[in-house]
């Protein structure tokens, strides 16, 4: 599917029956978060993975504090809902990001255009933010709404066409992605260490393998999360991470990147 095809559809799974029972008042679809143009011209093209939305993007007190430009916003006015999500990583953005985001600094990278590279932020479940948690939704329910979100996503890779694609969510929800088998995954980092430096019971692990997503092949990326992607290791460890996939990326000459290296020596 083109880019028009994805909104359109984004907007159909949000008023599916499972959706208009669970969204949040007021509210609208997220295809993706971050700039779309300066993601398409980025050096590495970078795709970081949750689940869904989270109802705190459209608070109560001002439902598009985070989204202004699309308040009102009519369905069938793609170029203003394009904008809204390219214009997203702000100063009113989720602080839920910022972990990614330390992983991103490792790569020479950023939400926020500032970087050599500018990543998108994609929701393998549902576009659609919730009333009530993820977690707390019935699974017949999650199921409904899967059915259309994870066929979504996929059709969305597949046009974003991502060099990098980096998964912190629970190991369960690994088996929807079909571009992704984690038994043939490699570690390319190994932490043995909680953050207040004592053992752990056991290693956390990073792991790495290639897939093919359309006609790109792509580096995916898993790191177990904890209320956040990569809770479990410390801020130092999450660019170390960054360094470490640009390491893996150096192993395939056709994808477009920094050297890996240069940036290396940074952290």
């Amino acid at each position: 599917m083109v880019l028009d095809e994805l909104i359109a559809e984004a907007w159909r799974v949000f008023d599916c029956d499972a959706a208009q029972r669970l969204r949040v008042k007021d509210s609208m679809p997220i295809l993706f978060f971050g700039n779309y143009d300066a993601y398409q011209e980025s050096d590495v093209r970078i795709v970081t993975v949750g689940l869904n939305p989270s109802a705190r993007e459209f608070p109560e007190a001002c439902r598009y504090k985070r989204f202004p430009t699309a308040k009102n916003i009519d369905p069938s006015d793609q170029d203003t809902y394009l904008a809204a999500l390219s214009a997203y990583f702000g100063p009113n953005q989720l602080n839920w990001f910022y972990n990614y985001a330390v992983l991103l600094e490792g790569m020479s990278a950023s939400y926020r255009s500032d970087g050599d590279s500018t990543a998108l932020h994609t929701d393998i479940c549902s576009p659609v933010a919730t009333a009530t948690r993820w977690g707390a939704i019935p699974p017949s329910t999650q199921r409904d709404l899967m059915k259309q979100g994870v066929s979504l996503w996929h059709q969305l890779l597949k046009a974003l066409q991502p060099h990098v694609v980096i998964v912190s969510i629970r190991s369960a929800y690994l088996t929807c992605i079909e571009f992704f088998d984690s038994s043939d995954c490699h570690v390319i980092r190994q932490f043995d260490r909680k953050k207040d430096g004592s053992p752990r019971r056991a290693p956390y692990l990073v792991k790495a393998g290639w897939s093919k997503v359309g006609d790109e092949t792509s580096l995916f990326i898993f790191g177990n999360a904890g209320n956040t992607p990569f809770q479990p290791i410390d801020h130092d460890k999450k660019r170390r991470v960054g360094a470490a996939i640009l390491r893996e990326l150096d192993q395939r000459p056709s994808v477009a990147r920094r050297t890996a290296a240069t940036v290396a020596d940074r952290i």
